[in-house]
């Protein structure tokens, strides 16, 4: 098959740059140089023009300039090669566009996140790794902080290993059906057991929640003349130890010293020949403790008074539900968190012949913010 002349790739390109600006621009269209087709014979090809040696007639030689403007230059082409359309030029137009929605993409992402990314190309060229900006670099944790934290994991930790070595023991001895079967039995009588004879919150935390429940409470006493102090320190039991009194209460019924207590709700509280149970846990400790605040705070009233005082001590417990408004046991009153004001109503409609004023109040009030100091 017989071919044309062979032509310069630059001059190639440069027609089809300019044909495309023609396209795009209607002003640069105007002023591009008009070319028509010569249809001069071959031999009225002036002198100094050179013929096709093919047979076929060339590029150069179809067209002839027409007009003032000769800038632009006609480039000769193969016979079956035709002016690129700008359907020829979308796919490369199409490229470049998806290239730089990339570039704009990467430095998107690479501003978020706080690091220079360098772009990448194609064509065989090694892709660039973020660089480093100096950042510490933290490793996860194999608990969760949250269940690292619970006070349950010990037991849960426990209960999986000894159920593991007694289905290991009976499946070498028995089988490993009659092994899992009692693994499993064990689990769930574990789990049962431990569900009525433990308490899920931490004492500390169950202390921190009833005192902050009782200083709720009593700040809606405050317009009937109670006034309070939190976390109030006396000498410990042993020497040079201190213990914290959850609240001190002055009002018109008297002094009183509250122990705010939060229990597991899921065990029954229950009063039994003067003695009060917390499921199988007997709480004579803690109402020996209360009495023991009430002396203490007394015996540092007196001290700073120059007379003696009388302090009643209570116990306000949160969680379960009890089966009286206010009963007193061993000393010390007990009642339900819910009925701090009930309590303060009856103490000081029971008390009405002999209510201590305003005056007095702001004496005893003064008197512990000195002799009780507050926690640090």
């Amino acid at each position: 098959m017989a071919t044309g002349p062979a032509y310069p790739l630059s001059e190639t390109a440069g027609a089809a740059d300019d044909y495309a600006d023609g396209q795009a621009d209607p002003d640069l269209a105007d002023q591009a140089p008009a070319y028509e087709p010569d249809t001069r014979p071959m031999s009225a090809v002036p002198d100094g023009e050179p013929e096709p040696t093919d047979g076929h007639r060339g590029w150069r030689s179809a067209f002839r300039r027409v007009g003032a403007h000769s800038a632009r230059r006609a480039v000769a082409a193969p016979p079956d090669r035709q002016p690129p359309t700008p359907a020829d030029l979308e796919p490369a137009v199409r490229q470049i566009a998806d290239q730089a929605v990339r570039e704009v993409a990467g430095r998107a992402v690479a501003d978020s996140a706080g690091r220079p990314l360098t772009t990448t190309r194609r064509r065989g060229r090694p892709q660039a790794r973020p660089q480093s900006t100096g950042q510490t670099v933290y490793s996860r944790p194999l608990l969760n902080p949250r269940l690292a934290a619970d006070p349950r994991l010990k037991i849960w930790v426990t209960r999986s290993v000894i159920s593991v070595a007694v289905f290991l023991g009976f499946m070498l001895w028995l089988g490993w059906r009659i092994g899992l079967t009692i693994a499993v039995v064990f689990a769930v009588l574990d789990t049962v057991f431990r569900s009525k004879t433990t308490a899920v919150i931490p004492p500390a935390i169950r202390v921190t929640t009833a005192q902050r429940s009782t200083m709720r409470r009593l700040k809606v006493l405050k317009p009937a003349g109670y006034l309070a102090l939190n976390t109030c320190t006396v000498p410990g039991e042993r020497p040079g130890t201190r213990s914290i009194i959850d609240h001190f209460v002055v009002g018109p019924a008297g002094v009183f010293v509250l122990d705010s207590e939060r229990l597991d709700r899921r065990l029954p509280v229950r009063a039994v020949g003067g003695k009060l149970y917390h499921g199988p846990d007997n709480l004579e400790k803690r109402l020996r403790h209360s009495r023991w605040e009430a002396h203490q705070a007394a015996t540092a009233l007196a001290a700073e008074l120059g007379y003696p005082l009388r302090v009643r001590p209570a116990m306000v417990i949160y969680g379960p539900k009890l089966s009286w408004v206010v009963m007193r046991l061993q000393g010390v009153d007990v009642f339900d968190g819910g009925r701090v004001g009930t309590y303060f109503r009856r103490q000081s409609k029971a008390t009405v012949d002999h209510h201590l004023d305003a005056r007095q109040i702001n004496v005893i009030f003064a008197a512990a913010a000195r002799a009780l100091p507050p926690m640090q």
